[in-house]
């Protein structure tokens, strides 16, 4: 009966020192990536430089045509349709 009991401490034992392992190694893993303190990096920054280059070069007067096209069309569309069939002078 003793040996029994003496097998069953060690078996327990091991399970608890291999859930103790595991329970390490996973707040180990959730930890690492939390403590990295590289901040940005010159890539990043370049990055940022490029896009805001396209965006100055390329899409905004694209957007400022768009946006003066549109409300020249909606001036035109409130003159001639609103205007006219709403608010008409008789």
């Amino acid at each position: 009966m003793k040996e029994n009991f003496i097998k069953a401490n060690k078996a327990t034992n091991e399970i608890v020192i291999k859930f103790d392992i595991a329970i390490k190694r996973s707040i180990l893993s959730i930890k690492k990536p939390l403590q990295n303190n590289d901040g940005i990096g010159k890539d990043e920054v370049i990055g940022i430089a490029l896009a805001l280059i396209v965006a100055a070069f390329i899409i905004f007067p694209g957007v400022r045509s768009f946006a003066t096209t549109l409300m020249d069309n909606l001036d035109t569309w409130y003159s001639t349709t609103i205007k006219s069939k709403i608010f008409g002078t008789s």
